[in-house]
């Protein structure tokens, strides 16, 4: 019964022969005000959820809604407005993006950053790789992704012996960090030339996006790894601390 997920009468029913059928809950209708209340909340506050949106509504006195109708109105005006923005022809279409392969050493750099939790806390890792070996270059670790965390790598990569940039470019993400002025002054003044990949085209920075699965995951294999010995040394520990003071308890 357990496994079946059924309660006990309905399963002495059904052996009975007995077949209980299920009305389907019907919805409640939403009045109209309602509905282009919501809809006013949504293009204000597009990233409110249905929680969000319908304590919102609540407080303001906008009327009462559903979490899931909230829901399910914020995808139909991100739908309706897609289509109207694709109707006029807002956006630029997409360039034309060419990859080039490193054909050696040195000739074409990658960089980005991700996230790394630890103990509850999630920390900002950028990296800095050789697109033709996967080598990496420089690393760097911070609280918050900024300009500085991801010039840091750089620095280090231009702080080994020849102090030079790559021959071809450097390859980032548009990130508002790798788009900064910041950043840009840091790559002029080393003679950098940066190539931005298209937008939501991350394969295009496959290379440093596989480097950075690669350090996640030995990182996080040796820091469980240290995790479970330092608790099997606690545990080894205490029960050592245990029959001391039972010996003692004894002696005394």
């Amino acid at each position: 019964m357990s496994l079946t997920g059924f309660s006990r009468s309905q399963l002495y029913r059904w052996h009975r022969g007995k077949q209980l059928e299920r009305k389907a809950r019907e919805s409640r209708p939403v009045l109209e005000a309602t509905v282009e209340a919501a809809a006013t909340v949504v293009a204000r506050f597009p990233h409110f959820g249905g929680r969000k949106g319908q304590a919102f509504m609540l407080y303001h006195e906008l009327g009462y809604i559903g979490m899931r109708a909230y829901d399910g109105i914020k995808r139909n005006v991100k739908r309706l407005l897609g289509q109207e923005v694709s109707g006029r022809k807002l956006l630029p279409g997409r360039e034309f993006y060419e990859h080039v392969r490193a054909e050696k050493v040195g000739e074409v750099w990658a960089e980005d950053f991700t996230d790394v939790t630890v103990t509850g806390g999630t920390f900002k890792v950028a990296l800095l790789l050789d697109t033709y070996d996967s080598y990496y270059l420089g690393a760097a670790v911070d609280c918050r992704a900024t300009a500085a965390l991801v010039g840091r790598p750089v620095e280090q990569a231009l702080e080994k012996p020849g102090g030079k940039g790559p021959e071809k470019f450097l390859l980032s993400d548009n990130g508002s960090q790798y788009i900064s002025e910041a950043h840009g002054r840091l790559l002029t003044s080393a003679d950098i030339l940066q190539r931005r990949i298209p937008a939501c085209v991350p394969q295009y920075n496959g290379c440093v996006e596989a480097g950075m699965r690669e350090l996640k995951s030995v990182f996080y294999n040796v820091w469980e790894r240290q995790v479970r010995e330092r608790k099997v040394r606690m545990k080894k520990k205490s029960c050592r601390n245990g029959w001391r003071r039972r010996l003692m308890r004894r002696s005394g």
